[in-house]
């Protein structure tokens, strides 16, 4: 891989995302990681994480459904414990958080 191809600094440290519900309520977790482009930085995990449906037909994961809220990530640093920040997500276009 090259120095600046996806296995650089920022996408070798997965970190764990708190999705809430309207009730500020965590109701599941997943996964994501930093990438970091032209001197922009992403935050890359997966479409049913933030949106809550099935990729294939659109339909809610869980019964009865709901829709995402919030979602926090969980950081870790060199020399400090676990900080928590909310992350702001978009689906399609609309703002979910």
């Amino acid at each position: 891989m090259p120095e600046h191809g996806v296995r650089d600094r920022h996408s070798q440290c997965p970190f764990q995302l708190l999705i809430h519900d309207q009730r500020g309520s965590v109701r599941s977790a997943g996964s994501a990681l930093f990438y970091e482009v032209d001197d922009k930085h992403f935050l890359i995990t997966n479409w049913h994480i933030v949106s809550g449906r099935n990729f294939l037909n659109g339909k809610p994961l869980v019964t009865p459904s709901w829709e995402p809220l919030r979602i926090t990530a969980k950081l870790a640093a060199y020399g400090a414990a676990i900080a928590r920040r909310d992350v702001g997500s978009t689906v399609d276009g609309d703002r979910i958080g």
